[in-house]
């Protein structure tokens, strides 16, 4: 049994034989009984074992599609036609249109001829295709060549040969202002700048409310999203603000790309009741890097807590430490950030596991 599959346009058409095809023209009888557009200029083709699209236009050639059907297709013969676009003639109607117009054009020069010497006319039509040559505007000009003084030009630049540029005369705005001269550029602060990026308030969120005198830790975390570790001897150190600080400046690890710290920084509430704030950035020598964070907090006028000895006799540390958590030192640090509320040590180091 033969399969035929017809694809053209958008549609399929498929029907089942009970006998080969003998013929092209048992073949074309067939498509055009399935599609009725159907006339002898269009084409006939189908995809060979190579994926080429051959063309059947005989006898021979079907014989040799269902040959190859047999053997790829499991005997479907795919056909898929293409009709044929007829070339547009050329549309009478403009053609005599431009008959007409020739035809006008020859009458008004030979009528013209009467009145004016044809030397005369000769020169008006030669006028009509000469170039003529146009005056360049201020906007055609090439742009004026740039002036960049050497000392601003970067090292890997200096093969390029100088330019000189004379400014237009432009009046100054003001009155004798002097010219400022022009820096020159440290490129060596461009390679493999650190670079940081501040992730959470580990402790201590702003508006964190203390009673005067009280001390606490403040505690920020960092991400190392440069391609170049942070230099050793990076600091962290206190900007502007106000100074309620234990320490101007805490020294911070050479932290990997990619790595993350806390930044621990012991304060003191003041002595007066209000809102406190002061910022902080990392520094290495004299180039900062990194966002300024700040230490935002409310001091109320109640004293104090009393502090946890650092002996622990409440045995607090110890009961966190038997539960896992195995960083004494940040648990000290909470204890104090959060005035020995134990709930809320707890609750951060469950947050952050």
């Amino acid at each position: 049994m033969l399969t035929v599959k017809i694809y053209f346009d958008n549609e399929v058409r498929r029907v089942s034989l009970e006998e080969d095809l003998k013929t092209f023209q048992d073949l074309a009888s067939l498509i055009k009984t399935l599609v009725k557009r159907y006339n002898k200029s269009w084409q006939i083709k189908y995809y060979d074992e190579e994926r080429d699209l051959v063309t059947i236009a005989s006898d021979l050639e079907l014989a040799e599609a269902l040959k190859i059907s047999r053997q790829i297709s499991n005997n479907i013969l795919r056909i898929h036609l293409y009709e044929v676009k007829k070339s547009v003639p050329k549309d009478n109607a403009l053609v005599k249109f431009s008959e007409t117009v020739k035809r006008e054009v020859e009458e008004f020069f030979v009528e013209l001829s009467k009145k004016e010497p044809l030397e005369k006319i000769q020169q008006f039509i030669n006028s009509l295709f000469e170039k003529k040559e146009v005056e360049p505007s201020v906007a055609m000009l090439p742009p004026p060549e740039l002036n960049c003084p050497p000392e601003m030009v970067p090292e890997m630049l200096d093969e390029v040969p100088p330019v000189s540029f004379s400014p237009p005369p432009y009046p100054s705005p003001i009155e004798g202002a002097a010219s400022v001269p022009l820096k020159k550029i440290d490129v060596s602060l461009t390679k493999e700048r650190p670079s940081a990026r501040f992730l959470t308030d580990v402790t201590v969120r702003p508006g964190t409310e203390f009673r005067m005198g009280e001390r606490f830790v403040k505690i920020w975390r960092f991400r190392n999203e440069g391609v170049a570790p942070w230099p050793v001897g990076t600091k962290f150190s206190y900007v502007r603000g106000n100074p309620f600080y234990l320490q101007e400046s805490v020294d911070v690890p050479a932290l990997n790309p990619m790595e993350e710290c806390d930044i621990q920084v012991p304060m003191v509430a003041p002595n007066e009741p209000g809102r406190y704030y002061s910022s902080w950035r990392l520094y290495h020598d004299n180039l900062r890097f990194g966002p300024r964070v700040g230490c935002d907090i409310v001091v109320t006028e109640t004293q104090p807590l009393p502090e946890t000895p650092e002996s622990d006799p409440s045995g607090v540390i110890q009961q966190l430490v038997d539960m896992g958590f195995t960083d004494v030192e940040l648990i000290q640090n909470l204890l104090t950030a959060y005035s020995n509320d134990v709930s809320r040590v707890l609750g951060h180091l469950l947050s952050s596991a």
